[in-house]
């Protein structure tokens, strides 16, 4: 049997250039769950409340994000908690904890999503008054270009369709899940091990347990 090595990445690779998604085939799910776990210490530790999350709180937190947030690279992950400090996405005064710091994300995607759209536009924008003005204004490089095109076969650009994606049926019912976990949890829920829980059906569930079950019931 020949001995696998998994390849050593750069900061750039591992911070920057990869996403979550591509990071669980090249490190071990160990160090991955402890970078994110990194990340939402250092998060956590800019706000001063009187219970902060358990460090098996903050593993349960980081498990969900590498399931949930595939597609993140670890810098959008810095990048959505240096919103949340700033105040982008309100106040947290009674503190954190998985439910919250996953809407938070959830926000933090929709909004990139948004600023994408916004950047492919104003990129085609662009890309048209540059065309209109060079066609219109300058008669040399108009004829300039008619001589290309009779010695070459000129392809055009095609400016892709903007589309603005809407939420997923999934992306709903996960948001609807967790304010629903919230939810209850406040009327009948207790902390197991400093985890939150909810009892349904006599059996108590964590909010991953929860997930899955909802899904499930979905489906």
């Amino acid at each position: 049997m020949h001995n696998l090595t998994k390849p050593t990445l750069t900061f750039q690779e591992v911070f920057h250039r990869n996403n979550i998604n591509a990071l669980q085939f090249q490190i071990d799910k160990a160090d991955l769950i402890s970078l994110i776990g990194k990340i939402l210490v250092k998060f956590i530790s800019k706000y001063n409340f009187n219970r902060n999350m358990t460090q098996q709180q903050i593993v349960s937190t980081a498990e969900s994000i590498s399931g949930l947030y595939k597609h993140f690279t670890l810098e959008d992950l810095h990048r959505c908690f240096t919103k949340a400090i700033a105040g982008e996405y309100g106040n947290f005064y009674e503190g954190l904890d998985e439910p919250k710091i996953l809407n938070l994300l959830n926000q933090y995607d929709l909004q990139r999503e948004q600023e994408l759209i916004k950047f492919r536009t104003e990129e085609s924008k662009e890309y048209k008054l540059q065309s209109k003005e060079i066609f219109t204004t300058n008669t040399e490089a108009i004829q300039q270009l008619q001589k290309i095109r009779q010695q070459l076969e000129v392809k055009k650009v095609v400016i892709e369709p903007i589309i603005t994606r809407e939420k997923t049926k999934g992306e709903i019912l996960q948001q609807n899940i967790l304010k629903e976990f919230d939810e209850l949890y406040l009327k009948t829920g207790k902390d197991i091990s400093g985890i939150r829980h909810i009892a349904i059906n006599g059996i108590n569930m964590a909010i991953n347990e929860y997930l899955n079950y909802r899904f499930e019931q979905e489906i």
